[in-house]
């Protein structure tokens, strides 16, 4: 988790201390296990890979479900989808309205491209509705089913969560909230790839080096949320009650959420993103999203120098450039500073794939201003075949 390097030592130190010494578990860490089919399916975090068609166009639809991170939060269900012929993310957001629809909304750039509205059976993972265009002028029927018979993983989605208050005895007092969604591989997945998932996801979540302490996604919660509210506390110890407004709450509260989210899951190919969502104190929180794809037919994480040729830094500028241009509506004559910080965009380490591109992925501030959000740019591997290693070009890369 990129926002934790900061307490690092003090995490390491107490991973090593805690271990030896077998503690109780935190009582005030809780875990939720999600249950397929039942009344309280919306209660827990969950995840469906879903196939089908809008219209007679094929589309992978990844969704999840994220109950609300504290008592002032909202529950959500969020996700991606693309069309098969270009394997193009687009990010979904979306909720239940009061007829008892999933509205799922469809944003690139500064603008709502699109939505679906349907009826969703969370037991059987049927999504059954009506999309309509960004304008609202095109309305296609769609037809999705949960279906993992394309070379993909199912997954089971565990969340933790932690919280302190900085004045015990008051109701509405400010405080520090932590919370995190875990994922584990399904059943039905071989021994081989679960033990090599379990790990690549606790080094997603924790980074290299308390990964290589803990053991179970638990004791990695613990830790961690044992150092935050430390640290919450030790920021907070000389605040009194009488320095309390009634629009003061936040400014004394701390927050961070973390998850790990399926952004491709198909052909044993499987990228995920490491979200991580941080406040402590100011005007606004952070979040970012580091991305990571696994090979899992050979059980490897597949870095930059497996899928580029040395040199490719230098020349992916002006397909980036496109990139950018596609993504916010820019035209040929606008510089790209018209929404980001510079004319020129560099590749990032923080990239992912599809079936069919590369996906760079830059957190907010990274390129641009955090009011446009986090960029995630896709360049089809056909644009840049003279850039990628033949070894991947033969294998990942259709002719």
């Amino acid at each position: 988790m990129k926002t934790c390097y900061f307490l690092l030592p003090a995490l390491l130190s107490l991973a090593i201390a805690t271990t030896a010494c077998q503690p109780q578990k935190d009582k005030t860490a809780g875990a939720d296990t999600p249950a397929a089919g039942t009344q309280n399916d919306t209660d827990v975090p969950r995840y469906w890979h879903l196939t089908g068609a809008v219209d007679k166009f094929p589309i992978v639809l990844d969704l999840a479900y994220r109950p609300a991170e504290d008592q002032y939060g909202i529950s959500t269900w969020h996700g991606n989808y693309y069309y098969k012929n270009k394997e193009d993310l687009i990010d979904l957001y979306g909720s239940v309205d009061s007829t008892g629809m999933l509205v799922l909304n469809e944003i690139a750039g500064f603008e709502s491209t699109g939505s679906f509205s349907g009826k969703f059976d969370p037991g059987t993972g049927a999504y059954e509705g009506i999309w309509t265009s960004g304008n609202g002028k095109k309305k296609l029927p769609f037809s999705l089913k949960e279906d993992y018979s394309d070379g993909s993983i199912q997954f089971s989605l565990t969340q933790f969560r932690d919280s302190v208050k900085l004045f015990e005895n008051q109701p509405e007092s400010p405080g520090a909230f932590m919370s995190m969604v875990w994922m584990a591989p399904g059943p039905d997945t071989d021994a081989a790839s679960v033990q090599f998932l379990e790990e690549a996801i606790r080094k997603g979540m924790l980074g290299d080096s308390l990964a290589r302490v803990v053991s179970t996604p638990q004791k990695g919660f613990e830790l961690m949320s044992r150092e935050f509210m430390r640290s919450y506390r030790t920021d907070m110890d000389e605040v009194t009650t009488e320095e309390l407004e009634p629009d003061s709450y936040f400014a004394y509260s701390y927050e961070q959420n973390a998850s790990v989210e399926v952004l491709y899951n198909q052909n044993n190919l499987l990228t995920l993103g490491y979200w991580d969502y941080w406040y402590g104190g100011g005007a606004h929180g952070n979040y970012a999203t580091l991305l990571a794809t696994y090979d899992l037919q050979n059980r490897k994480e597949i870095k930059l120098e497996d899928v580029f040729r040395p040199e490719y830094e230098t020349k992916l500028g002006p397909t980036l450039a496109q990139a950018v241009r596609s993504r916010f509506s820019l035209s040929a004559s606008e510089p790209l500073s018209a929404v980001l910080f510079d004319d020129e965009v560099a590749p990032t380490e923080n990239f992912g794939l599809t079936g069919k591109g590369v996906i760079f992925n830059y957190p907010p501030y990274e390129i641009g201003p955090y009011a446009i959000g986090e960029v995630r740019l896709f360049v089809p591997y056909q644009d840049i075949k003279t850039l990628l290693q033949p070894d991947f070009l033969s294998r990942f890369v259709s002719k």
